[in-house]
């Protein structure tokens, strides 16, 4: 949406990015991270430099709320947003079927699942399983 927006921007808009992820992840490259074909950087959009390709105006934080009356996007520390268009990628964030267990790696939410792999994989490496 925001290369869209670059690319044939529309008179008199405003574009602005919520995001409480600095980096977002290319969820059709993370496959090839975990076999090791891309680092994380590889398959990660900073969006900062995108932002200011754009002329975005990014705000590194969470949104807590809409109005959609007043066409107003509320942020954590920060003053609310007017907005003509609103697109939403809220991601997924599904509650894990079973109970939590150490054998168990939720992919999903995906800007988590670096942290949740690379636990999983400090796991196998310290197990005696490999011996």
């Amino acid at each position: 949406m925001i290369k869209a927006f670059a690319e044939r921007p529309f008179k008199n808009t405003n574009v602005i990015i919520v995001t409480k992820d600095m980096k977002s992840p290319y969820s059709g490259m993370i496959p090839g991270w975990i076999a090791g074909h891309y680092t994380f950087d590889e398959c990660h959009i900073d969006l900062a430099p995108l932002a200011e390709w754009a002329n975005a105006k990014i705000y590194h934080t969470s949104c807590n709320g809409i109005d959609r009356t007043k066409k107003l996007v509320y942020m954590k520390d920060y003053d609310p947003v007017k907005y003509d268009f609103l697109s939403i990628d809220i991601g997924i964030n599904p509650k894990m079927l079973m109970s939590p267990h150490p054998r168990n790696t939720p992919v999903k939410p995906i800007s988590e699942f670096g942290t949740s792999f690379n636990k999983l994989l400090n796991r196998v490496k310290n197990s005696e399983i490999l011996d």
